[in-house]
């Protein structure tokens, strides 16, 4: 019982780390999304001179 107690209390580690591994992962690819946005603009200008 004690090393199912271990096995379980371990795996909501893991879980709480994947679920902030993701956070991250979601606030870069928006803040890449808003480079990608800004440059797309900038050629955009670019194009139009």
């Amino acid at each position: 019982m004690e090393e199912l107690t271990a096995t379980v209390h371990l795996t909501g580690e893991h879980l709480r780390e994947a679920n902030a591994l993701a956070g991250q992962a979601l606030e870069t690819t928006s803040r890449s999304a808003g480079v990608v946005d800004d440059v797309v603009d900038k050629m955009r200008v670019i194009a139009s001179s």
